[in-house]
């Protein structure tokens, strides 16, 4: 024989961690206009710094010219010997005096530029002259160094990006060629760019407290509109909520308020019209059980008169009454 088992309430599944609506609508906007403003901080930084080492090197562009113009090649080349190698003592050179004297006079009316000329001998660069005089470093730049006197150099060289040599610096090239166009030697500026740099770190400041502060503003304003819009929806969910508890007097006339129609509306619609279907569904239910109720009742009375009847003692005292109405019967 087989026995037929009914199947038990299927279990609740697992409870979730509550997040809001509104949280998460507020944590979505702020996070997505956090990225854009991120984004859009990176690149108006990154065009302020462009405009503004694009400056320094068009400043630098023209103090090298300057540089430039003062030094005549033809006489510069007197300063050297049989193997391009520098006659002793060139700085004493009435040439050099003329070409490079005024290097100092550069330097004193712009502080930021360096200007200084050199030439390469045995595979290294020497310095010819300097602001600073003849015996001054070379900057450590040696692509920069290499292009002043390479032939195929056209107009200036200037670095793309600044060099970090005890601050932020620009090196800038020419060469200096002769009447029969042959490189005698190269002049180069050191061009200090630490004021771009603070100035470019100040506005970056200045732009991260702006930005914070229009992020908290937009905070604000995002907390409201999530609210507005979440609100609604909130009150559905308490309104269904109630409904699960059975109470099925619910009015939802608040939830469609306004000229149009959203889906809120639509799902308040949708509950509206099951709530009602519901209601009348537990109507019919508790009729129908009260109703079953009753026939059960019925059922169990005649089964109880049922068995009083078939009793034994029923049956005896019926035989007893009927012996008792013949013996009546007999006497009249």
């Amino acid at each position: 024989m087989t026995v037929l088992s009914t199947p038990g309430p299927a279990a609740a599944p697992p409870r979730k961690p509550f997040l809001s609506l509104q949280l998460r609508l507020m944590v979505a906007l702020s996070l997505s206009f956090l990225v854009l403003f991120v984004v859009l901080f990176a690149v108006l930084l990154r065009v302020l710094e462009t405009q503004q080492l694009s400056q320094a090197q068009g400043d630098l562009r023209h103090v090298l010219q300057k540089v430039a113009s003062q030094v005549n090649g033809t006489e510069v080349a007197g300063l050297y010997g049989l193997g391009n190698e520098l006659v002793s003592d060139y700085w004493k050179d009435p040439s050099y005096l003329k070409n490079f004297g005024g290097l100092a006079e550069i330097s004193d009316t712009d502080p930021r530029a360096f200007p200084f000329a050199y030439v390469q001998q045995d595979g290294r660069y020497e310095l010819v002259a300097s602001a600073a005089g003849h015996e001054a470093p070379l900057p450590a730049a040696p692509a920069a160094l290499a292009a002043g006197l390479n032939p195929g150099t056209q107009g200036t060289f200037v670095t793309s990006a600044p060099l970090q040599q005890n601050g932020y610096f620009l090196i800038g090239t020419v060469p200096v060629k002769d009447a029969a166009g042959q490189i005698i030697c190269a002049m180069g500026v050191k061009f200090r760019i630490d004021y771009v740099y603070n100035a470019f770190l100040q506005v970056r400041s200045r732009a991260f407290q702006v930005m914070v502060a229009l992020y908290l503003a937009l905070l604000a304003l995002f907390s409201s509109i999530s609210r507005r819009f979440a609100r609604p929806v909130a009150t559905l969910a308490h309104e269904l909520q109630a409904m699960r508890e059975g109470d099925y007097q619910r009015n939802f006339s608040h939830l469609r308020r306004g000229p149009f129609g959203d889906e809120v509306s639509m799902l308040t619609e949708v509950f509206e019209d099951l709530l009602s279907k519901v209601a009348r569904r537990e109507q019919t239910l508790v009729r129908e059980v009260q109703a079953l109720h009753i026939e059960i009742d019925l059922n169990k009375r005649e089964q109880q008169v049922s068995e009083i009847v078939d009793s034994q003692s029923f049956l005896s005292l019926r035989e007893k009454a009927r012996a008792m109405r013949e013996r009546r019967v007999k006497v009249s």
